[in-house]
């Protein structure tokens, strides 16, 4: 995704950071990364994110909150 963009050392971070930078706990960005929640990438048995990917996944997250909430209510109404 991120193809022909240079990525630094400090656009990879580990779970301490995304759990630091969003006040999580560790395991929490693990299970959010597992869920495919927050974009990362498992090498071996560590978890890394990219910054730029992680930073748009944010932007997006109020907009996939709504939508979902959307879905629920439509759901609902249908079963009424």
């Amino acid at each position: 995704m991120w193809l022909g963009m240079r990525i630094t050392r400090e656009d990879v971070l580990t779970v301490s950071d995304v759990a630091a930078l969003l006040d999580l706990k560790p395991y929490t960005v693990k299970e959010y990364a597992r869920r495919g929640i927050l974009p990362g990438r498992k090498l071996g048995r560590t978890w890394r994110f990219l910054r730029p990917e992680l930073e748009e996944a944010i932007r997006q997250l109020p907009r996939a909150e709504e939508e979902a909430r959307e879905r629920h209510r439509r759901e609902l109404r249908s079963r009424l």
